[in-house]
């Protein structure tokens, strides 16, 4: 998950590579224009190759209409720094998809092209948005993203923080800060921070159901893996209990129950979980 993904320090303007603009008060988009950028965001949230493209071509008609449309231009820099991330460039016809900030760092392909220029681009476009919003948690967020993309961990974690100050519900922010405490080592904060982004995706799910509902359910599953991981099995299954309630029949909560609860030497409930998913989804999975 990366779901990608400003924040509690005040950004520094003298960071190497900062481009500055005349900064005129933003032109309203309009309805159409409005809609445009919320249905890019729709797509974008969707996090495929496919849904990701077409929000960068809605995200581009708006600002070809209104050049300093502020969500645009910090939708338009998620966008180009999340096709960065996920997918590099095919090699010798073999394309990679990332799903995690750390592994596409790892990887050295954010530093080659074209994914350098593409991430400069993201955050020109980041950086103008926040200089004509600077209010706007969203842009803080994308400046955040595009930041954590050019492995520049301390400002992205201040714009993050920012814009969690400006928008206490700002779960996509909460969860890239905690991407971005594994990927440095701090990985029991990184875990509080995911329990805050899943509070607060329960909090606007209702007003948002379409960026919110792909990703509800894996982060809780995220979780209750990351407490398995750490030996803390009693809160694990807490976890995959409580993403159960909410989604029945969620593979990924179903098969690590199951697992631990044939751990914890009770096999015929495993099985019980086992079977129900297969027949009432159709999936075959293993819960060995």
């Amino acid at each position: 998950m990366v779901v990608v993904l400003g924040m509690v320090a005040v950004l520094v303007l003298a960071w190497a590579g900062v481009r500055y603009w005349p900064v005129p008060a933003p032109a309203p988009a309009g309805d159409a224009g409005d809609q445009l950028v919320s249905r890019a965001d729709d797509y974008y949230f969707q996090f495929s190759r496919a849904d990701n493209e077409s929000a960068i071509e809605l995200y581009q008609r708006v600002l070809g209409m209104h050049p300093d449309d502020a969500p645009a231009l910090a939708g338009l820099a998620n966008a180009l720094a999340q096709r960065s991330i996920r997918w590099p460039q095919p090699v010798q016809g073999e394309g990679k998809e990332f799903t995690r900030l750390g592994d596409a760092l790892a990887s050295g392909h954010l530093q080659r092209e074209p994914a350098r220029q593409q991430l400069q681009r993201a955050r020109q476009l980041a950086e103008r948005a926040v200089a004509l919003a600077p209010d706007s948690a969203a842009a803080h967020k994308a400046l955040g993203f595009v930041l954590s993309a050019q492995h520049q961990f301390a400002p992205a974690l201040a714009s993050y923080h920012r814009a969690v100050a400006l928008d206490p519900d700002a779960w996509g922010s909460m969860i890239n800060i905690g991407d971005v405490m594994e990927i440095i080592g701090r990985d029991a904060e990184a875990l509080l921070w995911f329990e805050r982004a899943y509070a607060a995706m329960g909090r606007v799910y209702d007003r948002n159901p379409v960026q919110v509902r792909p990703w509800y359910s894996d982060l809780g599953v995220l979780i209750a893996d990351r407490y398995r991981a750490h030996g803390d099995s009693s809160a694990a299954e807490a976890w995959y209990r409580r993403v159960l309630v909410e989604s029945p029949l969620h593979p990924a909560a179903t098969v690590g129950l199951a697992r631990l609860l044939r751990k914890g030497g009770d096999p015929a409930a495993a099985d019980r979980l086992c079977v129900e998913l297969r027949q009432r989804s159709g999936k075959s999975v293993s819960c060995d």
